[in-house]
């Protein structure tokens, strides 16, 4: 089936299975696992597929499940889980985000060395100019 999206993209079934494929091969063999066993469930992707674009993501819903203390080292029992849990997994999946690039990972903690910074200088009497706007 692949649930197709109505915009002439790729299928979620494609996503989960490029994401395995390209982001997770080599890298995470448990989310390998998971976005290609994902990728060929019908009824998975037909959950997903009720969700905005969005909130499709692998790495969300791997991490939401864990959020949730389901398993994921087992995509037979990840599945279980999931399906038995969806209400749950999908209020996550609306709310919660990822944070995967670099700038956006360490903007607090830029400003939390800001923070410290400008202590640091008030304490010795020199001021700290601020590169970046706090959050």
């Amino acid at each position: 089936m692949g649930v197709s999206l109505d915009h002439g993209e790729m299928t979620i079934a494609g996503t989960y299975a490029e994401f395995g494929i390209r982001e997770a091969r080599g890298v995470s063999p448990t989310y390998e696992r998971l976005s290609l066993a994902v990728s060929r469930d019908d009824e998975l992707l037909t959950l997903l597929a009720a969700l905005p674009p969005a909130r499709r993501q692998p790495n969300l819903l791997f991490g939401v499940v864990r959020l949730l203390d389901g398993p994921v080292d087992d995509p037979a029992a990840f599945r279980d889980f999931a399906l038995a849990n969806w209400p749950a997994i999908e209020a996550e999946l609306r709310t919660r985000v990822t944070q995967t690039n670099e700038p956006g990972r360490l903007c607090r903690t830029a400003a939390g060395a800001r923070r410290v910074a400008a202590a640091a200088g008030a304490a010795g009497g020199r001021r700290v100019r601020r590169a970046l706007p706090l959050p």
